[in-house]
């Protein structure tokens, strides 16, 4: 059967119709180019009437070739839904990576932070997860002043650089303290 040509008012009103939507993936413009795809392909005595066409992407559309799929359409409004929720998804998932990009470096920083302290090149990582519990409880500031008072506290009791593990005895200590100074402020005693 020979194709005829779609007019553009009629290729308008169905991708007004699909809410200017690929009726097979959701997509939208302008990641995609919009074309009219039909249902019942021409080869196979499809028509140009509008029950017969929908809205497809190019790659949808050239994926499909000739085949007959079903003749049920998509609805516009569960496409744009479906559409919306990989958007979130893919919103959510880039948020998510910035996240642990932002938490790795940060890691890295305490890593060097307390290997600096120590004058070592490696730190045992319980001890970092240790600072960072403490920074995430009670705040940079106050995390990295104790992380500081430890040091100095423990190369003031010992002639070579500090060790790891009474740097962060001492650390824990002073994190200890100040979570019984918060919650003697909140529940008072008598």
């Amino acid at each position: 059967m020979k194709r005829k040509p779609l007019g553009k008012r009629l290729r308008f009103s169905i991708f007004e119709r699909d809410c200017f939507t690929c009726q097979y993936c959701g997509k939208t413009p302008p990641e995609i180019v919009l074309v009219i795809d039909h249902i019942l392909p021409v080869a196979s005595g499809g028509t140009n009437d509008k029950e017969n066409l929908r809205t497809s992407c190019e790659a949808c559309n050239q994926g499909k070739h000739s085949k007959v799929l079903g003749t049920d359409t998509v609805n516009p409004m569960e496409a744009l839904r479906r559409h919306q929720e990989l958007s979130e998804e893919q919103i959510l998932a880039e948020q998510l990576a910035e996240a642990i990009k932002v938490r790795e470096e940060t890691r890295e920083k305490i890593v060097n932070l307390l290997c600096g302290k120590i004058d070592r090149t490696v730190c045992k990582k319980r001890n970092v997860t240790t600072i960072i519990n403490a920074i995430n409880e009670f705040g940079v500031e106050s995390a990295l002043s104790w992380l500081d008072i430890a040091a100095n506290t423990v190369a003031h009791n010992h002639p070579n650089p500090p060790n790891e593990t009474d740097l962060i005895k001492y650390f824990c200590g002073i994190a200890g303290n100040r979570r019984r100074e918060v919650l003697n402020e909140r529940y008072p005693l008598g």
